[in-house]
C-alpha cells in the first residue's frame, strides 16, 4: 500500500486551541466592549509561585474596576485551591477520606484535584472539571481547615456559588474543543477524513450553546471568532477535501452545508477526479508494457495484420481513444468509478470506525478510488503520533539508563509502540 509519510501541522491549531484558550481569555473583564484578540492578552503563570496574592506580574491586565469578576480571576482562584490540595497534606488526606465515606471509593479510585499547565494541551478543561466534581467535598475541607486552623498553608478562599455557575458554562464550551482534540490526536485510526466534520460539529456545539452569564457569554464570541480565522477556508485546502470526500462515512455530506458548499464540494471532487484519471492512466500504461512484453515472447502468438486493411487506421484511432477516456463520463469528464462511489449512500460511522475497513468491498469494484483512498485517509492529521513517540525514548532513555545503545533503545522504543493484542492474547 502506498503511503504518504505527511506531517500535517495545520489541524494541530485544533489541540493547541483547547488549552490555549486561556491565552485568549483569562484576563477577560466582565464588561469589556471590545472584543479581546489573543494579542492583547496574558496566560496564567506557569510557576506555581507566581499565584500569591499581592503579586502583579509585569505587564499583567490589572483587576477590572468595581471588583467585577474577570474569567482570570476565577481561575486564578481555581488554581490557588489546586496548589493548596497539592501542598497540604492535611488537605489531600481529608478530601481523600470524604469520597471513601460519602461515596465509598477505594483507595484507588480517588481523584485528585488537577492543575492547569499551559504546556499540556487541555488542562484548563481538566483543570475545570475535576474541581466541579469535586467541589463540594473541596468547600467542606477548606472550611473545615480554615475554622480548625490545623493546616500551616492559609487556605484559600472559597468559590461562590455564583462562580462555580461561570465555570461550569466555561467548562461546558471548552468541552466541544477537548473532544475534538481527542478526534484528531489518535494514531490508531484514521484521522485526517475526520478533519473537516469535527470543525463543523466544532463550530455547531459552540454556536447552539446558550450562555447566561456575561463572561461564558464573551468566550463563546472568541471561540467563535478564533474558529473562523483559523479553520474557515479549511475545506478549500486539497488534502482535507479529499480525504474527507474519499472517507466512506462522510463523502460530500461532511462539508459545511451553506450556500458555498455546491461550490466547495465540486472543487474537491474534481481534485479527485484527477488524481482517479492519473491512476487509470498510469494502469492502461502498465497493462500496455505487460501486453507489449507478452508480444516480444511470443510473437507466434500474434494475428497477422493485413497492411492495406481499409479500416485499419480507424480501429486504431477508435481504440486509442476509448482506451484514453475509459471508465470516464463523458459529460462531466468525471470517472465513473468516483461516481458511482459518490452516488452511494455512506456507511454508518459507529459501523465503521476505521473507514479503510469500509473500503474493503468497494476495492474490486471501484479499484482506482480505492488506490487513492488509500493515499489519503492514510496521511495522519497532526504531529502528536511523532511526539508521543519522542516522549516514550525520553522516558526509557533516563538517567539511570545513559549507557543504553542506539540499537537497543530502538528495540525498546518499537516494543513499547505495540499493542496490547501482540502481548496478551
Amino acid at each position: 500500500m502506498v503511503r504518504k509519510l505527511i506531517i500535517v501541522d495545520q489541524l494541530s491549531h485544533t489541540s493547541v486551541l483547547s488549552n490555549g484558550i486561556g491565552v485568549v481569555i483569562l484576563q477577560m473583564p466582565q464588561h469589556s466592549e471590545v472584543l479581546l484578540t489573543k494579542d492583547n492578552v496574558e496566560d496564567l503563570p506557569d510557576d506555581e509561585d507566581d499565584l500569591d496574592d499581592g503579586v502583579v506580574e509585569e505587564g499583567a491586565q490589572q483587576p477590572a474596576p468595581g471588583g467585577a469578576l474577570t474569567l482570570r480571576g476565577l481561575l486564578m482562584k481555581v488554581k490557588r485551591t489546586v496548589r493548596f490540595f497539592k501542598q497540604s497534606e492535611v488537605a489531600a488526606s481529608r478530601l481523600k477520606e470524604l469520597q471513601k465515606v460519602e461515596q465509598g471509593k477505594k483507595d484507588g479510585q480517588c481523584l485528585r484535584l488537577i492543575q492547569e499547565v499551559k504546556t499540556r494541551w487541555n488542562s484548563c478543561f481538566e483543570m475545570l472539571q475535576r474541581y466541579l466534581l469535586l467541589a463540594p467535598l473541596v468547600v467542606r475541607v477548606v472550611l473545615d481547615l480554615q475554622r480548625q486552623r490545623i493546616s500551616r498553608a492559609p487556605a484559600p478562599d472559597i468559590i461562590s456559588p455564583a462562580e462555580e455557575e461561570i465555570l461550569k458554562e466555561v467548562k461546558d464550551l471548552l468541552a466541544p474543543l477537548h473532544r475534538a482534540t481527542q478526534e484528531v490526536s489518535s494514531e490508531k485510526l484514521v484521522t485526517l477524513s475526520k478533519c473537516i466534520p469535527v470543525i463543523n460539529s466544532l463550530r455547531t456545539e459552540i454556536e447552539k450553546y446558550s450562555a447566561t452569564k456575561t463572561i461564558s457569554k464573551q468566550v463563546k464570541e472568541i471561540l467563535k471568532a478564533l474558529l473562523k480565522d483559523a479553520f474557515d477556508s479549511i475545506e478549500l485546502v486539497p488534502m482535507y477535501a479529499a480525504a474527507t470526500l474519499l472517507g466512506p462515512r462522510f463523502k460530500k455530506f461532511g462539508f459545511r452545508q451553506d450556500l458555498t458548499t455546491p461550490r466547495r464540494v465540486g472543487n474537491a471532487i474534481s481534485f479527485v477526479g484527477d488524481l482517479v484519471k492519473k491512476k487509470m492512466r498510469a494502469a492502461e500504461v502498465q497493462a500496455q508494457a505487460e501486453q507489449a512484453l507478452e508480444r516480444e515472447e511470443n510473437p507466434a502468438a500474434q494475428e497477422p495484420t493485413e497492411p492495406d486493411d481499409f479500416w485499419s487506421s480507424l480501429d486504431q484511432q477508435v481504440e486509442q481513444q476509448s482506451s484514453l477516456h475509459s471508465g470516464q463520463d463523458v459529460a462531466g469528464g468525471i470517472p465513473v468509478q468516483l461516481r458511482a462511489y459518490l452516488d452511494s449512500p455512506p456507511v454508518k460511522r459507529k459501523d465503521y470506525p476505521n473507514p479503510l475497513i469500509a473500503w474493503e468491498p468497494l476495492k474490486g469494484e471501484l479499484r482506482h478510488v480505492y488506490a487513492v483512498a488509500q493515499e489519503y485517509l492514510s496521511i495522519l492529521a497532526n504531529s502528536v503520533p511523532s511526539e508521543r513517540l519522542f516522549s516514550h525514548a525520553g522516558m526509557i532513555s533516563n538517567q539511570k539508563r545513559t549507557r543504553l545503545a542506539a540499537k537497543r533503545l530502538e528495540m525498546l522504543v518499537f516494543l513499547r509502540s505495540c499493542d496490547d493484542d501482540l502481548w496478551f492474547d
